[in-house]
């Protein structure tokens, strides 16, 4: 069997290595997938190795397949940097495989192609290196073997440097690291065993890493869904290479200077545009909250618990589910345009669908609704301005979902005060308290017109309406005016009513007393003491003094009196 047969054979293994990793990525989809490639780039690679062999410049069937620890010479340099190639690659497309693959059909696609790209690549660079070791060879077998081990290392270093620099890595130096260490581990591998070093001892140390790494990533994060298991390391794997998207863990993050942002910032900044090697972001929400992500298309909920962000995709808000209470001031003028003032609370929540709360779960809600409030009907407050050197100034920025209300319920309110003049607005215990009517109306109105807004009002109301001090006198003022005219009409009503029922006492009285006076002077026998005497028993009087009888006698019954007394 010579060396091109072993290396066949050799490519068949490689495949089905690479079909093992595969399934564990993605089951049968991900073998078959990873195989293919790993089997067409590698046959590739051991055809352009058969072409140039035939040539003459890669006289590698002097290299006995069976030789495990090949002597120190240029053709065991090529034999091993070919084989090295063949056995790297299905560990760099796993990789590339986990970090890229999305599941769709897109990101398939890209897999295959930049997979097919990088291997390409590695394989080029083998190649040539394979003729600088066979140009090296020819000169000193020493100088050829420390000569292809420095050129592969600092090649390798030079480029994943320039690699994480060009692509924004989180962290330039982890890639060339992992690098050094798998340069190292190579080289380590075959000084203690030759080949068996490289087959027994890298590849098994390779598998230990993995293992680990992806151990670490069940336990770091609480994963509970076989899907998420994939997505944790792929996580872990992006965090590793600093080639990850931003991670973020959102719960009451809206407190100290963070209490005037829109959205929270990323607990561990990363590249959300990142194409190569890139590894999906982490999202940890806790009960109350989910977030909504936009790749600058479409938007997708990521739950409360642990969810993973995509490619493109940056935080586009963080939905607090729990309800929330705004209020405001509101100045609206009646009907006969009287200004009043009132505060008006309005409870509301993400519409939730149906469901209720229950213990031990997340508080539940719409996701069609969320998309409604947060994404649909998002709003823009712009404002414009000129400094003191006249430069323009311009602030964009989005109006949260739970401020659409402060907006909505000002102007119902309103609407309604316009119906109402302004004595309307105060209660009488004759009247229902318009209030009352006035706080449903506000209330009804202002959910239905937050519903198609997916939006639930919960509650609601309005304080006392109140008007400005200036228009509280003037009302008093009237008041009193209104009430002084009424007073009067009544008390003069009063002294007429008064007035004529004495007439008719005073008329009656007067009869009385002309009667005993008739009687009295009809009697001759009478003297002039006394009639006067019985003048004043029938006045009901006493007799007067010299000081005050023209005061208790009543005037006409007095002139009557000196009348008679006169013509005696």
């Amino acid at each position: 069997m010579t060396m091109l047969f072993f290396l066949l054979f050799e490519l068949i293994l490689v495949s089905l290595l690479a079909g093992l990793l595969g399934y564990l990525i993605a089951k049968t989809k991900g073998a078959l997938t990873l195989m293919s490639q790993i089997f067409v780039l590698n046959g590739f690679l051991l055809l352009v190795v058969w072409m140039v062999y035939q040539t003459g410049l890669l006289p590698i069937q002097h290299l006995a397949w069976n030789n495990w620890w090949w002597a120190s010479n240029y053709l065991s340099v090529i034999g091993l940097l070919v084989e090295i190639t063949l056995w790297t690659t299905p560990w760099s497309g796993a990789v590339w495989y986990l970090l890229n693959n999305e599941g769709d059909a897109a990101s398939q696609q890209s897999s295959w192609s930049w997979n097919a790209f990088l291997n390409i690549l590695l394989v080029m660079s083998t190649l040539t290196l394979c003729l600088v070791v066979g140009y090296l060879g020819n000169l000193n077998v020493s100088i050829s073997i420390l000569a292809s081990g420095l050129v592969i290392y600092f090649i390798g270093l030079a480029g994943l440097g320039i690699f994480s620099l060009l692509f924004r890595s989180t962290a330039w130096w982890k890639i060339p690291a992992l690098w050094s260490g798998f340069f190292m581990l190579l080289a380590v591998g075959y000084v203690a065993a030759g080949r068996w070093g490289l087959y027994f001892i890298c590849l098994p140390t390779l598998g230990s890493i993995f293992a680990g790494w992806y151990f670490l990533s069940q336990q770091v994060l609480p994963v509970d869904d076989p899907a998420q298991r994939r997505l944790a390391f792929q996580g872990f794997l992006g965090f590793i290479f600093g080639r990850h998207y931003p991670f973020y863990v959102i719960g009451d993050w809206q407190k100290g200077e963070a209490a005037e942002k829109k959205v929270p910032a990323p607990t561990v900044p990363g590249n959300p545009f990142a194409r190569l090697f890139s590894g999906p972001g982490i999202m940890l929400n806790d009960s109350n909250h989910l977030a909504l992500m936009w790749d600058g298309y479409h938007p997708r909920i990521c739950p409360p618990g642990l969810g993973f962000t995509r490619k493109y995709e940056e935080l586009f808000a963080a939905v607090d589910l729990r309800p929330q209470l705004r209020g405001a001031t509101v100045k609206a003028e009646t009907s006969d345009g009287i200004v009043t003032q009132t505060y008006i609370f309005m409870p509301h929540r993400i519409d939730q669908g149906g469901e209720q709360v229950r213990l031990g779960y997340s508080y539940p809600y719409d996701p069609e609704a969320v998309k409604k409030a947060v994404y649909e009907n998002a709003y823009v407050d712009h404002k414009w301005w000129r400094d003191e050197e006249g430069l323009a100034h311009e602030e964009v920025q989005r109006i949260p979902w739970h401020e659409l209300i402060v907006m909505q319920g000002p102007e119902i309110l309103k609407q309604i005060i316009a119906k109402y003049k302004c004595n309307e607005l105060h209660y009488s215990r004759k009247d229902p308290n318009p209030r009352v009517a006035i706080a449903g109306a506000f209330v009804k109105g202002l959910r239905a017109e937050m519903r198609p807004l997916g939006i639930n009002l919960i509650g609601g109301g309005i304080s006392n309406i109140t008007i400005s001090e200036k228009v509280e006198a003037q009302r008093i003022e009237n008041w009193k005016a209104k009430w002084r005219a009424k007073i009067e009409l009544e008390v003069g009503a009063e002294e007429v009513a008064t007035t004529l029922s004495l007439e008719n006492i005073w008329a009656e009285a007067q009869l009385d007393v002309l009667q005993e006076l008739i009687d009295i002077l009809a009697d001759s026998s009478v003297t002039k003491e006394t009639a006067a005497f019985q003048l004043l028993s029938a006045l009901h009087g006493n007799p007067p003094t010299m000081t005050n009888v023209q005061n208790n006698i009543p005037v006409f019954a007095w002139s009557l009196l000196r009348r008679g007394v006169g013509n005696e």
